[in-house]
């Protein structure tokens, strides 16, 4: 076993006789094969993570677990959730200066210079990305570690998550939901209120999986209120492969003047004009079958194709005989496709 070093983004070897320390980030290497992707941990014997009460900032009247974040130099670190239960990201604050010191919202930590809004979930081939902002919610995961980046003006800086102690009421959509047609999940739930562009506002959460591995990886896209260019309006950055095998879904370099590289979410105006969105399907080791599958509303489903842009089919996801997804034989560590809406 592995434990993240809380100074760098180096991992250092564990003793048997060591104890796992809470909101530490560790690697679980199994030396047997996964079942369905997951392994069982037993004869560990866990101690309550302590709430404190009291604490300015926190959301939760049963009290925050208080995570520090070393903050030596910018980069990215890995932290642990140490709740039994997942958590609202959009929940946690962060706190600069200690014990008295300022606490933002995470979307305020990354204004401010200190710490990304965005946190980083590695699922064994693949990165997941939240923020605490809509429409790209989502949890810190019970029994997995997260990554956040310290910014360029956290350096140095003392820096603390508060996780409140309530468990999140989030979910996301499931590949059931998606294979059974789950596209009315997305179709009011994705309408912000009081924006006055209600009707041109949704959202499309892909899914490539290989269900023989277990792997898989996800993105969206969609038209946004406020949405922009680069990392404007709730776009998302990816982080580069942790390992292999690994299995990623990411536009490639949109924002290319400014924040460019690889992104998870990729929106656009609120406008509801034609747009069209590339994207590839990348992994390592190359030969597998990978099934591209997608959540959205039916009415932009109605008025949506999909390119495979190495082959030059073309498919409708509306159409019924894609229900179960879109196949491919990944033949090359990346595919490339593109999403088209053809409007309103």
């Amino acid at each position: 076993m592995l434990q993240r070093n809380p100074t760098n983004t180096g991992n250092v070897p564990m003793m048997i006789t060591e104890n796992l320390v809470p909101g530490t980030g560790h690697w679980f290497k199994s030396l047997d094969q996964p079942n369905s992707g997951l392994i069982a941990i037993s004869n560990l014997t866990a101690r309550p993570t302590p709430l404190t009460t009291g604490l300015p900032g926190c959301q939760s009247a049963a009290g925050c677990a208080v995570l520090p974040v070393a903050s030596g130099t910018p980069g990215t670190r890995m932290i642990a959730n140490p709740l039994p239960y997942n958590v609202d990201w959009s929940l946690a604050r962060v706190r600069v200066g200690g014990p008295g010191g300022t606490v933002y919202t995470p979307s305020g930590a990354e204004a401010a210079g200190f710490l990304s809004k965005q946190i980083w979930i590695w699922n064994g081939t693949s990165y997941a990305s939240w923020s605490d902002a809509e429409p790209n919610i989502g949890n810190v995961q019970y029994f997995r570690s997260f990554f956040v980046r310290v910014l360029q003006g956290g350096e140095g800086q003392t820096i603390d998550l508060l996780l409140p102690g309530v468990a999140s009421t989030i979910t996301t959509p499931t590949t059931a939901a998606m294979a059974a047609g789950g596209s009315a999940m997305r179709a009011e739930a994705a309408e912000p209120t009081g924006s006055g562009v209600t009707r041109n506002a949704w959202l499309v959460d892909l899914r490539a999986e290989n269900a023989a591995n277990g792997w898989f990886a996800t993105a969206k896209l969609g038209q946004w209120p406020g949405a922009g260019p680069g990392t404007e309006g709730g776009n998302l950055q990816a982080l580069a492969p942790f390992t292999q095998p690994y299995l990623t879904l990411v536009f490639p370099a949109i924002g290319r003047r400014t924040n460019p590289g690889d992104y998870v979410t990729d929106l656009r105006p609120a406008n509801g004009f034609a747009n069209r969105w590339n994207f590839e399907v990348r992994a390592e080791p190359v030969g597998n079958q990978v099934t591209l599958r997608w959540n959205a509303p039916a009415q932009v489903l109605a008025k949506s194709r999909v390119i495979d842009l190495d082959t030059g089919a073309v498919f409708f996801p509306a159409d019924p005989a894609y229900v179960n997804g879109y196949v491919m034989e990944l033949t090359t560590p990346s595919r490339r496709l593109a999403w088209e809406y053809m409007g309103n």
